[in-house]
């Protein structure tokens, strides 16, 4: 999975110079597996093996829209701790924002998981259909406006289903 995300993310790193992630679930947490980073002076710092609470992420809430109604909830129940005042914590707002993640097939954070900070990210599906992983662009909160954000979700969108088809 790991090589076929650099040859998916190299093209979409190239046209938008902004950090790509790909991300698996370790419940609570995601764990990122693969980076390529952004060349701009503000940026994302990360790193391979990074944690977070899969709630307060974009791609956290990729890969939970679209997994077991039971793996979601036991997260729920183990609580939704705020990283920063947007942090989503309320379980019915959380839930919700899987519905929309589920609808639009793309889901976004901003500034839930780090201040300044705007996240989209696509689910990641195996050859048995099921969410494998999480693909993830982040972008500096100032960089990001309707317009971007549009064209950002339409590439993520196609990066994690052509990762998807590769597996």
């Amino acid at each position: 999975m790991v090589r076929e995300f650099y040859r998916v993310a190299g093209p979409i790193h190239s046209e938008f110079d902004e950090t790509i992630q790909l991300a698996v679930l370790s419940a609570p947490d995601v764990t990122f597996i693969a980076r390529i980073d952004s060349t701009r002076a503000v940026r994302l710092v990360t790193q391979v093996g990074r944690r977070l609470p899969a709630h307060a992420t974009a791609v956290g809430k990729a890969i939970l829209a679209f997994s077991d109604a039971a793996e979601v909830e036991s997260l729920i129940s183990g609580g939704l701790p705020a990283l920063t005042p947007n942090t989503i914590t309320d379980p019915e707002a959380f839930r919700r924002e899987l519905g929309e993640t589920r609808r639009n097939g793309y889901a976004t954070e901003s500034e839930e998981s780090s201040a300044n900070l705007s996240c989209l990210s696509a689910p990641v599906f195996g050859a048995d259909e099921l969410v494998r992983a999480g693909l993830t662009m982040c972008v500096p909160v100032s960089k990001i406006n309707a317009d971007r954000m549009a064209v950002l979700s339409d590439a993520i969108r196609v990066g994690a289903r052509t990762l998807s088809a590769a597996l």
